[in-house]
């Protein structure tokens, strides 16, 4: 096998002890006040070790415990089956930098200004890895998508880094699932507690896995012209193609087989740790950054353009045998601000406990996991960029584009358009394909009053320096930003 492309990196805390104090008032619909705790405020934790998996670009309904096709995912379907499953998990927004900021700040995008995939974070943010490394856990991460990169003077990035003590980059899934298998199998936990990140890029575009996974779900008599590589994706959106059911199920079938791709690889990190008899011990967390349009909207299949729920959607598991319900299901709405805080809670600190200006926007859902309490929280915001926002509801789901303002992420054709208002009735139209707001006025005038009321909370975020490395835009070129 040739050696993968690695970037390694070895972090250090780069910020002292000082503490947050006095009460917060989080995101509308969140029904909390919570206090900065200090030193004392550390807790008995509920699992010794963290395990983070997250994946590109996922959308949930793919996978077979989320009533997807059978045999795409019987890895994450078995953790979903001994842990708890969230229906409603959200990113805020569609883009793979903004949707890790903020599961590692517990902070929206228009707070910490990451909007697009080529922002820094200001060295000011705490990030999770930095909570948890002041916990006494021991943290490492192995990623492939380029965005998310580690900040170093050869290749400048985001700076999502700070807090791991080891942090690695891979140049593909296998080599970077493979080290990271390693790791599992002979350094997790065995110097004291662990955490640790891994972050797939499959089954971001193009979608192309290697054999036999390119026609395990696909047709076996199909004779179209269609496949996942990115000039046919951009053409069928460029040239608003329509696809037949044929031609469609041959696209979606060739993602399905880069999703068991990467299903065969979390398979790989699960069985290391469950063999070392850590699964008491460690709390598995599954995660996807963003979903992906698959054709639902105006002959789209990416997600950087999109407000939908097919992007904005996210698979979310949790799984600790003897903790975690084993099981359940939930269909309570979170989003990606609750990560920080579940993850901190469960290791044992105060999730409050934090720098200035830190405080965390979500809630902490280990009660959730451990018991049938409910989150408190009636609606959620995502949005694009700082432009388009959606107030969502367990019925009802709001757009607010009042500049008309049309997404010009690649590929540049101005057909994603976006109505000025749009609303649609979850209970009826999950896949949100019929705009009902003319309808329901007196809907649209409440999700309006909602959603005024969650912006005038946001603070907005300071300016983020712009990353100028030729070589991270030519990585985010072939990915089709």
């Amino acid at each position: 096998m040739e050696t993968p492309e690695v970037s390694r990196r070895r972090g250090t805390r780069r910020r002292g002890g000082a503490w947050c104090a006095g009460l917060v008032a989080l995101a509308a619909g969140v029904v909390l006040a919570a206090g900065c705790g200090g030193a004392d405020s550390v807790r008995e934790p509920q699992a010794r070790h963290l395990l983070l998996i997250t994946v590109d670009t996922l959308r949930a309904d793919r996978l077979g415990c989320y009533g997807g096709r059978e045999g795409v995912s019987p890895a994450i379907d078995r953790l979903a089956h001994e842990g708890t499953l969230f229906d409603e998990a959200y990113t805020p927004l569609s883009l793979t930098l903004p949707s890790m900021t903020t599961l590692f700040t517990s902070k929206y995008p228009e707070e910490t200004g990451i909007l697009r995939n080529h922002f820094k974070l200001e060295d000011s943010e705490e990030t999770l890895a930095e909570r948890l490394a002041a916990l006494g856990l021991r943290t490492s991460a192995f990623v492939t998508n380029p965005v998310l990169r580690a900040h170093d003077a050869e290749v400048p990035g985001p700076r999502i880094d700070q807090g791991f003590a080891d942090y690695e980059w891979f140049a593909d899934d296998v080599s970077m699932a493979e080290a990271a298998q390693a790791h599992m199998e002979t350094a997790f936990g065995k110097e004291g507690r662990a955490f640790t990140w891994v972050h797939f890029v499959e089954p971001h575009q193009p979608y192309e896995p290697a054999a036999p996974y390119d026609a395990l779900f696909t047709p076996a008599d199909y004779v179209g012209e269609w496949d996942g590589s990115t000039e046919a994706l951009n053409r069928v959106f460029s040239e608003q193609v329509d696809l037949g059911p044929d031609d469609l199920e041959q696209v979606l079938g060739i993602y399905d087989g880069t999703v068991r791709l990467v299903d065969d690889l979390v398979r790989g990190l699960v069985d290391a740790l469950d063999a070392r008899g850590l699964a008491e011990d460690t709390l598995v967390v599954f995660a996807a950054d963003h979903g992906e349009d698959l054709y639902d909207h105006h002959r789209y299949f990416y997600h950087s353009k999109s407000v939908y729920r097919s992007s904005a959607r996210i698979p979310l598991v949790f799984r600790q045998p003897g903790t975690v319900q084993a099981g359940a299901r939930r269909d309570d709405l979170v989003v990606g601000v609750d990560l920080l805080p579940t993850l901190v809670g469960h290791a044992g600190g105060d999730p409050t406990q934090c720098a200035p200006g830190n405080t965390p926007r979500g809630l902490d859902l280990g009660a959730t996991l451990r018991s049938s309490e409910s989150v408190r929280r009636s609606h959620i915001v995502t949005t694009w960029r700082d432009s388009i926002h959606v107030l969502r509801t367990s019925r009802w789901s709001f757009v607010h584009n009042p500049e008309g303002v049309i997404p010009l992420d690649p590929p540049l054709d101005p057909h994603y358009v976006i109505g000025k208002q749009e609303l649609y009735d979850l209970a009826v139209d999950p896949n949100e394909q019929v705009d009902v707001a003319a309808e329901h006025p007196e809907i649209v005038a409440q999700m309006r009053t909602l959603l005024e009321a969650w912006r005038a909370g946001m603070r907005a975020g300071a300016a983020p320096e712009a990353l100028q490395d030729p070589r991270l835009a030519e990585m985010l070129d072939q990915l089709g930003y």
